[in-house]
């Protein structure tokens, strides 16, 4: 009775390494003015996200890190246009989005 179980075991583990092998990747959406005369805040902010990046391997939960960055041209609706691209056309798990303007 045993021995069958070890051999269902088995076989199930072996199964299942392929699976385990393939990592998603997390896509991550940041939007920010880096045009313009707040481009200079725009850079640091995205100098700073690649930094912190850097610092944890580009591993986010054991999963490597995608980021695709778009400039809102300190426009609103520009930033609309770069989100729904974002979400719909580039498939990113997350949006980080900031407003040159406050």
């Amino acid at each position: 009775m045993i021995r069958p179980l070890l051999l269902g075991t088995a076989a199930l583990s072996l199964l299942a390494v392929p699976a385990m092998t393939q990592q998603k990747t997390i896509k991550i959406g940041f939007i920010s003015s880096f045009s313009g005369p707040v481009a200079v805040i725009g850079n640091d902010m995205r100098n700073s996200f690649e930094l912190g990046l850097d610092h944890v391997g580009r591993k986010l939960g054991g999963l490597p890190v995608e980021v695709i960055y778009e400039d809102d041209e300190i426009k609103p609706d520009v930033g609309l246009q770069k989100t729904q691209k974002l979400l719909q056309s580039d498939h990113v798990d997350f949006v980080v989005a900031t407003s040159g303007r406050m």
